[in-house]
């Protein structure tokens, strides 16, 4: 199965707020993940919900790429410790329905 990227001035052209060097430098930072084909970046189509977030973060509460950083590795500690947090109840719920 193959992919199908998107290139990054493709999705400009319906993003009029968003730079390209926005995209690169969480490109750069780690927050997303993109293809290089020579000098062009190419974007997956499944990060597009985490850049349209980190934009939002950027362009309306005006936190710099840094700042993103950080609270999408809090995020990501909250979304495992909600996760463990499931395990332990259902645990729980299986041993206070034993006999």
């Amino acid at each position: 199965m193959t992919r199908t990227y998107i290139a990054i001035q493709d999705y400009l052209k319906v993003q009029d707020r968003i730079e390209a060097d926005f995209i690169r430098n969480l490109h750069q930072s780690g927050l997303i993940h993109c293809q290089i084909n020579g000098q062009q970046y190419l974007i997956d189509p499944d990060e597009l919900p985490q850049i349209e977030q980190y934009a939002r973060l950027y362009y309306d509460l005006e936190i710099n790429v840094e700042g993103i950083e950080a609270i999408a590795h809090l995020l990501s500690r909250i979304a495992a410790m909600q996760e463990e947090l499931n395990t332990m109840q259902q645990r729980m719920a299986f041993y206070a329905n034993r006999p």
